[in-house]
């Protein structure tokens, strides 16, 4: 009887720990989304009030770092960037020395700088230089001192070297730098890391998704090698792998706002529709105005011929960016849909003003001119359609051109 008792007492323990935990998610995702839309004072208080209930949560610290970071309260968001590292959070160290730097306290900046160089995993030489919170000091006796001093062994700085020629499109001899250090040893994660971007890049994405799950194997608490394997087998098509990897992201990382839009655009090419909406009602809770959130849902919605619905969303991402050729199709032929012929003409017409050489949107606006009973302007956009390369207009040309 005590025995079962006691099962009972543990269960309903386990269970109010994770109703709490999911709480604790919650508030962080809210706080995040609060400093998206630039309310760091809703930030602060959500995050001030979770720290009550739960202080060993490394993102909560994190977090309200910064947003007294983006207030310019800097010295408080030190306090709090401190309390990350006391969580084991070596990143934060980084975070303490751009406050101080960015305060002139240099000796301070320094201090904290040079623990954070003692760290595994830092960031590249490069990206902690060209770092603009360190400006104010820079030209500092103590900072020049810092970088006479070897923090980066061989491997690293030739690392930083394959990042740079990346960056200059100079895959031949990136990649003659990353084989060479993956020949000494073949398991360093960052050259896969690296190798796999030139592949990405090169658009090889079976070779890519393979390096990256390589990197991802060996450092398996690194979420971004997992989303990016994740995305090269997207764009391989290997839709059910791609989704597993990014559950296996969503485990490690369940903050990551990319996530969502990456697991419903997943799931969307699956036509598993109703859990990609579920992926993304999820983002739009706390990011309404989200632009990709809005376009997934609306192709959803369209698809399940829920047209007023789609349409809702596309309004939504287009009040956000008016520069999208894409997001005007897609609203254009949901207008079609719904009989609306002037709106969905107006919308063919906004995307060739940004791209004028998109031979099936000529094609779309012929027939939406068609219906609309325009048929000398139907005639002249299937000719262009027609002479774009887009052949399918032909069997319009000769219907509808009188000439």
């Amino acid at each position: 009887m005590l025995k079962k008792l006691y099962i009972i007492i543990l269960l309903f323990s386990y269970a109010f720990f994770l109703k709490s935990q999911t709480n604790i998610d919650d508030q962080v995702r809210k706080a995040k989304a609060e400093i998206y839309y630039n309310n760091l004072s809703n930030a602060e208080n959500i995050l001030q009030h979770i720290i009550v209930e739960e202080n060993s949560n490394v993102d909560v610290f994190m977090t309200l770092g910064d947003v007294y970071f983006y207030q310019k309260k800097y010295e408080i968001a030190a306090e709090q960037y401190k309390h990350s590292f006391k969580l084991n959070n070596n990143y934060a160290l980084l975070r303490i020395a751009e406050c101080y730097a960015i305060m002139n306290n240099t000796v301070k900046s320094v201090e904290y700088l040079s623990a954070y160089l003692k760290t595994k995993d830092k960031l590249l030489q490069s990206e902690i230089k060209l770092n603009p919170n360190f400006q104010a000091i820079s030209n500092s006796k103590e900072w020049i001192n810092l970088w006479k001093q070897e923090h980066y062994n061989a491997y690293e700085l030739k690392l930083d070297e394959g990042k740079f020629l990346i960056s200059k499109q100079d895959y031949t001899q990136a990649f003659e730098i990353l084989d060479q250090l993956l020949f000494k040893n073949p398991e360093r994660h960052k050259a896969l890391e690296l190798r796999g971007d030139i592949f990405m890049l090169k658009n090889e994405y079976s070779q890519a998704a393979k390096t990256y799950m390589k990197a991802s194997e060996i450092k398996k608490q690194q979420v971004s090698y997992k989303i990016k394997a994740s995305e090269a087998y997207f764009k391989l098509e290997k839709y059910n792998k791609a989704y597993k990897i990014s559950e296996e992201a969503v485990n490690l990382d369940s903050y990551n706002t990319d996530l969502p839009i990456l697991q419903a655009e997943i799931l969307f090419n699956m036509q598993n529709f109703s859990k990609a909406e579920e992926s993304l009602n999820r983002m739009i809770t706390y990011y309404p105005d989200h632009v990709e959130a809005n376009i997934l849902s609306g192709k959803i919605a369209y698809e399940n011929s829920n047209f007023i619905k789609a349409l809702e969303y596309f309004n939504t991402a287009l009040k956000q960016t008016g520069n999208n050729s894409d997001y005007f199709i897609l609203r254009a032929d949901t207008y079609v849909k719904i009989n609306m012929l002037n709106e969905a003409i107006n919308d063919y017409s906004m995307s060739l003003d940004l791209n004028p050489k998109l031979s099936e949107v000529y094609y779309k606006r012929g027939i939406a001119e068609t219906l609309n009973h325009d048929l000398n302007s139907a005639c002249k956009d299937f000719k262009t359609a027609f002479n774009l390369g887009f052949y399918k207009a032909s069997d319009y040309i000769v219907k509808y051109c009188k000439e």
